[in-house]
């Protein structure tokens, strides 16, 4: 592995450490409450990933044909729920590479998460076009069809389409029982 390759991985293991930390939650217990999921990042985690965005940004600003310091600012934006500003980084990314699956895919999440789901389903369906056994981009389909648009018909489509690929998709399993209540009622 020459030098590049080794600070490339490098790099990547420390991004999967932060966002390991991030992803970490402490449940608080409250007097008045059950129970609390509140984000437990130490300052020094988030004073860390608040550099690594602005380190980012900087090299973006030096260089904005720099697709990976985008897609790594995107990615870490969407890995904080930061969906407005991940949407972004995501859309500028696209112009470079308009056939990236994974920024595809993760655009329509954020637009779910942003409450447009039209939007999401939109993302989606370009992932499915270029990669028609994309397991997961079928399954936000019928997600986002079923809970967010009320359209039944599409979101069974969707997550035929998904079970076809892989019947054993847990998550898959579970949105069929909603589904198969839904039309019971």
């Amino acid at each position: 592995m020459d030098r590049k390759g080794f600070l490339i991985l490098f790099t990547g293991i420390g991004i999967g450490i932060i966002i390991g930390y991030l992803l970490a939650v402490i449940i608080v217990s409250d007097k008045n409450a059950k129970e609390t999921v509140k984000p437990g990042f130490g300052s020094t985690v988030e004073n860390e990933l608040e550099k690594f965005i602005e380190q980012k940004k900087d090299e973006l600003a030096k260089n904005p044909g720099n697709i990976q310091a985008r897609i790594d600012l995107a990615n870490m934006l969407f890995d904080l729920g930061r969906d407005r500003e991940a949407a972004e980084q995501y859309v500028l990314a696209l112009v470079k590479q308009p056939d990236n699956l994974n920024i595809l895919s993760d655009l329509g999440v954020c637009y779910r998460r942003m409450k447009e789901p039209r939007k999401a389903v939109e993302y989606f369906n370009k992932v499915v076009e270029k990669d028609p056994q994309h397991l997961v981009a079928w399954y936000n389909i019928a997600v986002t069809s079923f809970y967010d648009l009320k359209d039944i018909k599409t979101a069974r489509n969707a997550l035929y389409k998904a079970m076809k690929i892989d019947p054993f998709y847990e998550s898959a399993i579970r949105l069929k029982a909603a589904l198969d209540a839904a039309e019971r009622k």
